[in-house]
């Protein structure tokens, strides 16, 4: 009677190098899986995070009249450190890592050993999986923190420009960074004039030069300018000159 291919096609077991006998292997694999479920929708979604790394348990046994060497030996190969060679008798060579074992000796099976075992794909650490990757959290914190300080520093800047006898920059108050024009307040010199009258007026809405040689204007929300009143008080036929509040 001929003999079946697949019994041609068995390996002796071993790992690192030490045999056993083989009463049961198996092979355990998949994908890794993310399942998002989510509220008031009855259809999943299943995120596919690649291949799960293989699992070999396997079931196998000493048996000897002097079987104690050959399991001390399998036992010192089962807890060496790193990965080593597992030849399965019928799946092949795979480089694995012993993730845990038993070893079970009976009182009526003298001679005997069995081996509860349990292996894991080993697998590699290649060059590309080990390189530098983009810091993207890291980087969006930095390109705050320097847009930050980049607008304080603008800020300083435009406030400093405003250099004006009797001018607080500190009156100024709930006014926008972006509404701060170059040199907007470098003609309000007329005497007695103080930041603090300013209250609700946009400072980008007053021009430069508005307050120059006492007039006043300023550019109203529709685009058209108001006509310049006369800063003399008291003078007839003239209005009292104030700061139109935009």
């Amino acid at each position: 009677m001929p003999i079946a291919p697949w019994r041609l096609q068995l390996r002796s077991a071993s790992f690192r190098g030490v045999g056993f006998h083989v009463e049961v292997g198996a092979l355990a694999g998949g994908r890794r899986i993310a399942l998002h479920e989510f509220p008031k929708r009855d259809t999943p979604y299943a995120e596919d995070m690649g291949r799960r790394a293989r699992r070999f348990p396997v079931t196998g046994y000493i048996v000897d009249e002097d079987y104690i060497p050959q399991r001390d030996a399998l036992i010192a190969a089962l807890e060496a450190g790193g990965g080593g060679t597992l030849v399965h008798p019928t799946l092949g060579t795979f480089r694995v890592a012993c993730d845990g074992f038993s070893a079970i000796e009976r009182r009526d099976k003298g001679g005997y050993v069995e081996f509860e075992m349990t292996f894991v794909e080993a697998g590699s650490l290649s060059a590309a999986s080990m390189s530098a990757t983009t810091d993207t959290s890291g980087a969006v914190n930095t390109a705050a923190d320097g847009a930050g300080q980049t607008s304080a520093s603008t800020l300083d800047g435009s406030l400093d420009a405003y250099d004006t006898p009797g001018f607080n920059a500190s009156d100024v108050q709930n006014i926008e960074v972006g509404q701060l024009p170059g040199a907007t307040l470098n003609d309000f010199t007329l005497p007695g004039f103080e930041g603090s009258d300013i209250d609700n007026a946009g400072i980008g809405q007053l021009q430069s030069g508005d307050l120059t040689n006492g007039t006043a204007s300023a550019t109203q929300t529709d685009g058209s300018a108001s006509a310049p009143t006369a800063a003399s008080p008291g003078a007839p036929g003239t209005a009292t000159p104030e700061i139109l509040s935009i």
